[in-house]
């Protein structure tokens, strides 16, 4: 059983900076859902669907295995060679953050560098003691916080925002890296080495 370390946002900083190498580990976050005021499909309006909940008041559950501090580009060009193809079918595409130089698990803002976020890539299966391969999904949930009780997803399904997968990776439909960044402030557990360390939100 993982040891819990409970810390400030600042002690959390400094913990996954000392993390030079690239460990698998546990992440749960919670975050803001983009949300439509309707229906993509029936039109009908969030307050007649949903009476009683403010949009502003759900939020995104996740628990998910990830990969910290993944190096993108590389996964990417690793998966074009197992497919037989050329590693320059992968085109880059722009993003808002960087590199953090000597803490792999962090990328920050390119236009303010005090701004700094976690960087993870989900694991889409695990090989077990057994040798055999166990696939691993993000379990998500959607919760009321003014309540909370969870909104079952399929009721939210087109409230959501469509989430895409990467088509500029060049892979075959399926076998994309997905990698997000969070805001260390959505972050409320990150178990790696052993230890679970939880985020003091004030």
């Amino acid at each position: 059983m993982a040891k819990v370390k409970m810390v400030t946002i600042s002690e959390f900083i400094a913990e996954v900076t000392k993390v030079t190498r690239k460990p698998f580990g546990g992440l749960s976050a919670v975050t803001v859902p983009g949300l439509t005021v309707k229906d993509r499909v029936t039109k009908e309006p969030w307050s007649v669907l949903f009476p009683g909940i403010d949009r502003s008041n759900v939020r995104k559950v996740m628990h998910a295995a990830v990969l910290c501090g993944p190096d993108y580009k590389a996964m990417v060009e690793a998966e074009l060679l197992r497919e037989g193809k050329d590693p320059s079918a992968y085109e880059a595409g722009r993003c808002h953050h960087e590199a953090v130089p000597g803490a792999p698990l962090l990328r920050r803002s390119k236009k303010d560098h005090s701004i700094l976020y976690f960087w993870a890539a989900f694991v889409g299966k695990a090989k077990k003691a057994d040798g055999t391969w166990i696939h691993l999904k993000p379990r998500v949930r959607f919760v009321d916080i003014s309540t909370g009780v969870e909104i079952d997803r399929a009721r939210l399904v087109n409230f959501l925002d469509i989430e895409h997968t990467p088509g500029n990776q060049g892979v075959e439909s399926g076998r994309e890296t997905i990698v997000r960044t969070y805001k260390l402030s959505s972050v409320r557990t990150l178990t790696v080495d052993g230890i679970s360390y939880v985020p003091i939100m004030k």
